[in-house]
């Protein structure tokens, strides 16, 4: 139970950002971005999701 109440909290801190795109070259240039603020990124279905890496357990 304790490390259910742990995983809720740690969902809470963890906020990812999620940003939408219109073309390629769009994408492209929000990735060069969150990459140079060192963060976690996936790209699903027009949307670049992004998150600090200190928070991002892989």
């Amino acid at each position: 139970m304790d490390s259910l109440i742990e995983s809720s909290k740690e969902l809470s801190i963890n906020a990812a950002e999620a940003i939408p795109y219109k073309d390629f070259k769009e994408m492209i240039n929000i990735v060069k971005e969150e990459i140079r603020k060192n963060r976690y990124i996936e790209v699903w279905d027009k949307v670049v999701y992004s998150a600090d890496k200190r928070t991002v357990k892989q």
